[in-house]
C-alpha cells in the first residue's frame, strides 16, 4: 500500500470511528466521560416452538477423517411457490458398514414459522454433503438448488414445478457439467457473471482430498488422535461454470483467471466492491491469503486482495478464513466481514475508495471481541429494521476433544451479536437458549412468519439445527423488494437498489453466496426506522436497464418485474 493510501485509509478510519476535533480523542468511545454511550438497541430472538425437527449426521469415526468437522449448511427457498420461505438442509453419509446414511432433508413452512418435514421426489439418495446455493438458473420461475460435497459429484437439484405443477426435483449436475469433479466443494454462489441474462455457477474447492486415501493421520503433543490441520493438505482452486442455456455449463475457470489462484476456500460472497456495475467475488480462505476476484468487464477475472488490503491480517499472516458476508452500510463505502479460528478474532472491512479497504477490525473492537472464538457463518443484516446493521457470527471448534489440549477453548461455543454503528461493534446480550453453547456452523436469514423481522437458522455439526424467530421490540418500519428479471436473469442477481425514505437512501445488491455453506433468502430488506413510506426507489438492473418507483408505502414486500416501474403488493 502506498503511503498516500496509508493516510488516506487511517484518515477515513478515524472519520468512521467519529474520532474528530468535537470528540475526547482518549475518552472511551471517543466521548467525553460526562457522556453517556449511545443506547444499546432492543434485538431480542426465541427458539421457534415448532422449527424444522432436523439433526445433522457428520458419522464421526475414530480415526477422525479431516471432513468430519466441516458441519453442513442450509438454503432458504420457497421451493413449492406458497409464498412462504421453506428451508433445505444437507446431510453426512457414513463411510464404513452397511449404514446407508440420511439424504437431504427438506422443511415446509405453513406461512407461521412451523415446519413440518416434506416428502417430494428426486431428494432420497444419500450424500456427504456441504454447502448449498439457491438460483434460478433455467430461468423458469423455480428456485433450484446446487450442493456440493465431499467424496463424491455435486449435485444440482433442478425444480420441476412449472413444468409439472407439483413439487419435485431432478438431479443434473452431471448432465449440466458442474459436477465439480469429484472435488471436496464447500461454499457456493450464483451470479451472471457476463451479464449475459443467465446464472453462472462458482464454487469453492477445500482442499485436495478425493477418497478416503487422502486422509492424514495426526495426533496431539500426547499422541491423542486429532483432526488435521488444513495446512496438512495441498490447496485446490475455485471453479467458475459459464451457464450456456438448455440446461449445460461450461468451465471457464482457466479461460477468465480463476484457475490460476489455489487456495482453501470456504466461504463465498458475490458483491460489487468497485460499482462498476459488474459482479465481483470474494472469497475466504482457510490458512491461505483471501481471493478478492474483480471482475473485467465480463470477460476475466484479476485477483486483487494484496492491493486492496484483505489478503493477510495486519501482521502480513494469512487467517483461517471460514465464513464470509457483505453489505452496504450506512454512510459511505460497503462493508466486508469474515471469521476465523479460535485465537485470531473476525475481520472487518469498508472500501474507502474504488480500489481500497480500510481494516476496522481492531479499532471497531470487533476483533478482539471474538478473539476467544472459532466463528463459522456470519451474517449482516438489519434485525430491528431501525437503518444500522447487525453481525450473527455461528462459533464451533473443530475439535471434539479440545479442552484435552487446549484447556481455555471448548468445544461448544454460544453465537456472538453485535450491532454496528459509528465504526464500532458493540455487543449485544443473547439470553435463555440463545446463549447456550453450540457446535454451529452454517447460518442463514429470512422473515420465515411474515412478521416483517429477519428470522435466523443454525446448523450444528452432529446437532439439532436451531430456529430463531425475531421477536425485537419496538422494531422500525421496513421495506422488501423481491425482483424478476426479464433481460436480466430471473433472480435479479447483481441488480443494485437505492431506497430513500426520511432523507435518507440505503443501499442493497442482489446477490447469492453469504455466511459459511449456506444460501439466505433473496428478497432484499430495508430497515426504515421511523419512516412509513419510502419516497424513491431506484433499481439498476444488470441489463442496463433502471426501474424507479415513488412514494412506496412501508411494510410490505412489493415484487417489481424488470423494466415494469410497477410495484404488486403481495
Amino acid at each position: 500500500m502506498s503511503a498516500g493510501r496509508a493516510g488516506l485509509a487511517v484518515v477515513l478510519t478515524l472519520i468512521l470511528l467519529g474520532l474528530n476535533g468535537c470528540r475526547r480523542p482518549n475518552s472511551p468511545h471517543g466521548k467525553a466521560p460526562s457522556e453517556r454511550p449511545d443506547p444499546l438497541p432492543q434485538v431480542a430472538f426465541a427458539l421457534a416452538p415448532h422449527g424444522p425437527d432436523f439433526t445433522h449426521q457428520a458419522w464421526p469415526t475414530a480415526a477422525k477423517q479431516m471432513f468430519e468437522t466441516m458441519g453442513n449448511g442450509v438454503a432458504v427457498l420457497d421451493y413449492d411457490g406458497d409464498g412462504d420461505l421453506d428451508l433445505f438442509f444437507l446431510n453426512g453419509k457414513p463411510t464404513t458398514g452397511s449404514a446407508l446414511g440420511s439424504p437431504p432433508a427438506l422443511f415446509r413452512n405453513d406461512g407461521r414459522g412451523n415446519f413440518q418435514r416434506a416428502a417430494v421426489p428426486g431428494l432420497q439418495r444419500p450424500f456427504y454433503g456441504m454447502g448449498c446455493a439457491v438460483g434460478d438458473y433455467d430461468n423458469d420461475g423455480d428456485p433450484d438448488v446446487y450442493c456440493t460435497a465431499v467424496l463424491g459429484p455435486a449435485k444440482l437439484f433442478r425444480n420441476d414445478l412449472r413444468p409439472t405443477g407439483k413439487p419435485g426435483f431432478t438431479e443434473v449436475a452431471r448432465q449440466s457439467g458442474v459436477d465439480n469433479g469429484g472435488r471436496w466443494g464447500a461454499s457456493a454462489a450464483w451470479l451472471d457473471y457476463d451479464r449475459d441474462g443467465r446464472l453462472d455457477l462458482f464454487v469453492c474447492n477445500y482442499v485436495r482430498y478425493r477418497s478416503l486415501k487422502d486422509d492424514l493421520p495426526c495426533y496431539s503433543g500426547d499422541r491423542v488422535p486429532t483432526y488435521c490441520s488444513p495446512r496438512e493438505y495441498e490447496g485446490e482452486p475455485c471453479r467458475l461454470y459459464r451457464n450456456l442455456g438448455g440446461g449445460r455449463f461450461e468451465e471457464v475457470s482457466e479461460a477468465t483467471g480463476i484457475l490460476a489462484q489455489r487456495g482453501k476456500s470456504l466461504g463465498v460472497v458475490v458483491w460489487d466492491f468497485n460499482e462498476d456495475g459488474w459482479p465481483d467475488i470474494a472469497v475466504a480462505n482457510d490458512t491461505e491469503p483471501l481471493f478478492l476476484f474483480l471482475n473485467q468487464g465480463g470477460k476475466r477475472f484479476r485477483e486483487s486482495a494484496r492491493e486492496w488490503g484483505v489478503a493477510v491480517g495486519p501482521e502480513g499472516v494469512a487467517r483461517a478464513g471460514m465464513g464470509i458476508d457483505a453489505a452496504s452500510a450506512p454512510g459511505p463505502g460497503e462493508l466486508l466481514t469474515f471469521t476465523a479460528f479460535w485465537g485470531e478474532g473476525a475481520s472487518l472491512y469498508r472500501t474507502v475508495s474504488d480500489a481500497e479497504f480500510a481494516d476496522l477490525s481492531r479499532p471497531s473492537g470487533l476483533a478482539n471481541a471474538t478473539r476467544q472464538s472459532l466463528g463459522f457463518g456470519v451474517r449482516l443484516f438489519d434485525a430491528n429494521n431501525d437503518g444500522d446493521l447487525e453481525m450473527l457470527i455461528a462459533n464451533g471448534h473443530i475439535q471434539d476433544n479440545v479442552e484435552r489440549f487446549q484447556p481455555q477453548a471448548t468445544f461448544a461455543q454460544p453465537p456472538l451479536l453485535f450491532t454496528l454503528h459509528d465504526g464500532r461493534a458493540r455487543s449485544l446480550p443473547l439470553t435463555g437458549e440463545l446463549a447456550k453453547p453450540l457446535v454451529a456452523r452454517g447460518l442463514a436469514t429470512g422473515d420465515f412468519n411474515s412478521d416483517g423481522r429477519l428470522d435466523v437458522v443454525l446448523t450444528q455439526r452432529n446437532r439439532a439445527a436451531r430456529l430463531w424467530l425475531n421477536e425485537s421490540p419496538a422494531a422500525g418500519h421496513w421495506l422488501g423488494i423481491a425482483l424478476e428479471g426479464v433481460r436480466s436473469n430471473r433472480d435479479g442477481y447483481g441488480a443494485e437498489v437505492r431506497a430513500t425514505a426520511g432523507g435518507v437512501t440505503r443501499r442493497a445488491y442482489c446477490r447469492s453466496g453469504g455466511s459459511y455453506l449456506s444460501a439466505s433468502a433473496p428478497e432484499l430488506r430495508f430497515g426504515l426506522g421511523d419512516a412509513a413510506a419510502v419516497e424513491r426507489v431506484e433499481i439498476r438492473w444488470p441489463s442496463g436497464v433502471v426501474d424507479s418507483l415513488s412514494n412506496v408505502p412501508a411494510d410490505q414486500t412489493i415484487q417489481v418485474r424488470e423494466g415494469s416501474g410497477q410495484v404488486d403488493a403481495e
